[in-house]
């Protein structure tokens, strides 16, 4: 029997089994065995946990094998086979997304780092590049800049995180929003699916967490309320141009306001809207790929 085995740190990505959905894991291990061997890395457990964890109290043997570098790190690895094995909701995927990016993003700066020391010895080879790849854009229909991004530029970690965790880039920056700024109880009210993400970034990015509190006692009543009065701040904006938009992007704004306003519509108990949201966002990020 295998004894002392410690687990991964990326393996802690998901939470382990408790009370009765262990207990009924154990008893399909009692009847049929143990089907899949365990995962080390580094003589750590990266995948089968909970099957350690049954055999220990069994006191059965644990076989294991090598993790053979499948997915090209240990934690997108964790990642692909835990969410084709578990049924997770978009709220459950987005602060997965948010740990992987903790773990992506250093690994990010490395690279870029490292680019950028590349770059200086060939001579500003890639400086050279980008001035050509600018020249040909403006030329194109002498096009105007668009307006700038309100949400701030989106990292390599956040889109590779993402993609591991099968949400958008989108969904990754709402959930940031909540767990920086949302108060504890609005993280509950996420968990729980009493409010979507999008109301809930929502008061997370206008409202202090004490506000947001007050907000969530008053029900979804106060939840709309406390939206709308956002909605009215964001309408006396519209009433006059937007500096540094033309009559082109202030129409774009104002037809995005729209669909946003269509899309909340969308009951929260209502099953489809998370799914209607994911869509809408996967819309969002092939379009800005675009060139």
């Amino acid at each position: 029997m295998t004894k002392g085995l410690e687990f991964h740190e990326a393996a802690n990505l998901f939470p382990l089994l408790e009370g009765e959905e262990y207990e009924t894991f154990k008893a399909d291990i009692v009847e049929h065995g143990l089907l899949e061997p365990g995962v080390l890395c580094d003589g750590k457990i990266l995948d089968g946990r909970n099957r350690y964890r049954v055999c220990q109290e069994l006191g059965k043997p644990f076989p294991t094998r090598e993790w053979d570098g499948q997915c090209g790190d240990p934690w997108t690895y964790v990642a692909s086979v835990n969410l084709h094995r578990k049924h997770l909701d978009i709220i459950q995927r987005s602060r997965i997304a948010i740990r992987l990016r903790e773990y992506y993003a250093p690994e990010m700066a490395k690279k870029k780092s490292e680019g950028q020391k590349k770059g200086g010895r060939r001579g500003g080879g890639d400086r050279k590049s980008k001035a050509a790849r600018e020249s040909t854009s403006a030329s194109k229909d002498a096009q105007v800049d668009p307006p700038p991004d309100r949400t701030g530029p989106r990292s390599r970690a956040s889109h590779k995180a993402a993609k591991a965790a099968d949400v958008s880039g989108a969904t990754v920056d709402r959930m940031r929003r909540i767990e920086g700024k949302g108060s504890k109880e609005l993280n509950k009210a996420v968990d729980a699916k009493e409010i979507s993400l999008v109301c809930a970034a929502a008061l997370a990015g206008h409202f202090s967490k004490s506000q947001q509190d007050v907000i969530l006692k008053g029900g979804m009543k106060a939840v709309k309320e406390a939206l709308l009065s956002l909605k009215d701040r964001e309408q006396d904006d519209t009433r006059h141009p937007i500096p540094g938009y033309n009559k082109t992007e202030q129409y774009a704004v104002e037809c995005a306001r729209c669909a946003i306003t269509q899309l909340e519509q969308i009951p929260v108990k209502n099953p489809g809207r998370d799914k209607a949201f994911s869509r809408v966002e996967k819309w969002i990020e092939e379009q800005r790929r675009r060139p």
